[in-house]
């Protein structure tokens, strides 16, 4: 019999919590299982008395999963994951939500389109995921300056990815704080459709404290002017996103190619 270690029920309605005591069989040492738009009769983990297949999870995916109490489950019964994608839930509360700072061995979340993802609740992953590294969270709007906050309070952390792209109330104040932290890798505060408030009074003195590590940022429909090349030129950034940054004259850009074209930089 096949040991599988990776499991896709994409779509997969499971009504009879006797698969999950069919499970151990099938996958002693189940890594990665992924539950976009699944339904599974999954039973009260203090209840379970058998083997628990999900307790060797390392990567989690849940899209679309029907229900708070049925997510609420997941998190309990999968304590180990280390890469937990969960994207587009409008009916899982911020009370389960915040259960995922109860996984202690967290290093990758990808959280988008979440309604109910509060500044609470990604404080609280924030302060208890101490091994957290990458933070991809998009269109959450319920996310202010206070999550920025606590990244840069809870300094300890390896965070090598924040994406906050989208999460229109993120301003300045937020991205400035973010200076404290000169591990980040990428940065993404840029908004697809509507104009943000980020301006170089934030981006200028990132990418100066984040000289050696930054590689990608992403202030897309931002307030930048011109001001930016100033600083750019003596970064690591490769890669640049700045669309619909309207404020920067076009003769800055030109020069600014001409002058930092030996740095590959991408526009």
């Amino acid at each position: 019999m096949p040991r599988l270690n990776h499991l896709n029920l994409e779509g997969v309605k499971i009504q009879s919590p006797i698969f999950l005591d069919v499970l151990p069989g099938l996958c002693p040492n189940l890594q990665t299982l992924n539950l976009k738009k699944a339904s599974l009769a999954l039973p009260d983990p203090e209840k379970r008395g058998k083997i628990n297949p999900l307790y060797s999870l390392v990567n989690l995916v849940i899209q679309g999963t029907d229900t708070s109490g049925q997510i609420e489950k997941i998190f309990s019964l999968a304590p180990n994951v280390v890469r937990l994608n969960i994207i587009s839930q409008d009916k899982v509360t911020p009370e389960v939500l915040i259960k995922i700072s109860q996984l202690s061995r967290l290093e990758e979340l990808e959280m988008k389109s979440v309604l109910e993802a509060t500044d609470m609740v990604m404080c609280s992953i924030i302060e208890n995921c101490p091994k957290l590294r990458i933070i991809n969270c998009e269109h959450l709007e319920k996310l202010t300056d206070e999550t920025l906050f606590a990244c840069a309070k809870f300094g300890r952390l390896q965070k090598e990815v924040l994406n906050f792209k989208n999460c229109k109330n993120i301003t300045d104040e937020g991205v400035k704080a973010l200076s404290s932290l000169p591990n980040i890798a990428s940065l993404l505060v840029g908004t697809d459709v509507e104009p943000n408030s980020i301006s170089g009074a934030s981006i200028i003195p990132l990418l100066r404290a984040t000289t050696n590590s930054l590689i990608y940022l992403n202030i897309d429909n931002s307030r930048i002017t011109g001001e930016i090349w100033k600083v750019l030129g003596e970064t690591g950034v490769t890669k640049l996103s700045m669309k619909w940054c309207n404020q920067v004259d076009e003769s800055e850009v030109v020069e600014a190619r001409k002058k930092y074209s030996e740095k590959n930089i991408l526009w």
